[in-house]
């Protein structure tokens, strides 16, 4: 094999194989990218045996072949090699790279010792604008919990139904929706998919803003395929919560904020928070929210800000830190709250984007350690 790449290409393809690598695996070779020179084009694969990725890049072939070298060794000289052309070439087991004056020998594996990539037969295939993916797994991914024993919660819903997709992910306290129609679907109408968070978040890392991306579900896997990168992975097993369930279709109370000065409110009430709940009480009133927080040993904080707002005041309590992620993933300022019961998941939704929504659960007042029992019944009462 002895080809040669433009540095950018290179990195881009070592790098894209590298973050699927497990380099803990009992297997040595899973350690490694597989190189296939053949034609006009390079193929660079990487597997973890749950998820693959498979980058194609341009290059002049002077001799085909096939081998595999260490994935972030291979990656990591790649970035480091100076802007010029870089010569790849195997001579024996080794694998030389070289740039001008520098130079690199690598120990490689057999290419035979790597697994095939696999075959995936599409009951669905789904096209959407790269974009488009993007900025629903961006109002999605937050709510994965990096641990959870339910594993159907370790990645996000694809939905396919009634012509739209809809991608849902939650941890139980936190949830993301979002919903978009399909305009090119072949295949089965209705289908779902539980995709794995990991594969989820490295097909977000290179979208980009044109271009289109293919989704194709099967049986047992789903894979993206981005044009000359193709991501495929096994689906996570199991039935994801039901959450048409758990989106409150009355709603009692409504409120309208300005998303920026409500985050800064949460940001500075969040340095006074006590670490068990992470809790921050909310008085919410005709035309003003009155935020505050308070832990025993260090002190309290009290804010207010404006809102639109017309009910009876009542008090709610949330942990600062879900409000602080749903806040940085809202686009546009102003920011609508729904709620039903204070005991019930809250709705935050942004008039730009009605098919997108995020849920979170408010902490139970009779939970928080400064909340009285006397405070605690009338909150049971509402």
């Amino acid at each position: 094999m002895k080809v040669t790449f433009a540095k950018d290409q290179l990195v881009k393809a070592a790098t894209v194989a590298q973050s699927l690598v497990n380099a803990q695996s009992s297997l040595p070779v899973l350690a490694n990218v597989l190189i296939e020179a053949e034609e006009d084009k390079v193929v660079f694969v990487a597997t973890d045996l749950e998820s693959s990725v498979r980058c194609t890049v341009a290059a002049k072939i002077d001799e085909p072949g096939r081998t595999t070298a260490p994935a972030r060794t291979f990656a990591e000289l790649a970035r480091e090699l100076p802007a010029a052309e870089v010569n790849l070439e195997l001579e024996g087991d080794l694998l030389k790279v070289q740039a001008e004056e520098n130079s690199y020998h690598l120990q490689t594996m057999p290419a035979e010792d790597f697994p095939s990539w696999p075959q995936l037969s599409a009951h669905a295939t789904l096209t959407l604008g790269q974009g488009e993916l993007a900025a629903m797994l961006n109002r999605v991914l937050f709510a994965v919990p990096q641990r959870d024993p339910r594993k159907v919660l370790l990645g996000a819903l694809f939905d396919v139904r009634a012509g739209h997709l809809v991608v849902v992910a939650t941890d139980g306290k936190k949830l993301g929706y979002t919903r978009r129609p399909l305009v090119d679907c072949a295949g089965a109408k209705e289908i779902q998919a539980i995709v794995p968070h990991k594969i989820l978040a490295e097909v977000q890392r290179n979208l980009g803003v044109e271009g289109d991306v293919r989704v194709l579900i099967a049986e047992r896997q789903v894979a993206f395929d981005l044009g000359d990168v193709v991501y495929l992975s096994n689906k996570i097993d199991g039935t994801f919560p039901n959450y048409e369930m758990v989106i409150p279709k009355e709603i009692n109370r409504e409120l309208k904020f300005d998303r920026d000065e409500f985050g800064a409110a949460i940001r500075r009430a969040s340095i006074i928070s006590e670490d068990k709940n992470n809790s921050i009480i909310m008085r919410l009133e005709p035309e003003r929210a009155r935020i505050t927080s308070r832990t025993y040993d260090v002190g309290d904080y009290e804010g207010r800000l404006p809102i639109t707002y017309e009910g009876e005041p009542f008090d709610i309590a949330f942990n600062h830190k879900y409000l602080t992620e749903v806040m940085r993933i809202i686009e546009q300022k102003p920011v609508t709250m729904r709620i039903k019961r204070i005991d019930s998941p809250v709705v935050f939704v942004n008039d730009t984007d009605p098919d997108s929504l995020y849920l979170i659960m408010p902490i139970k007042m009779s939970d928080l350690a400064d909340f009285s029992g006397e405070e605690a019944e009338e909150e049971k009462e509402q």
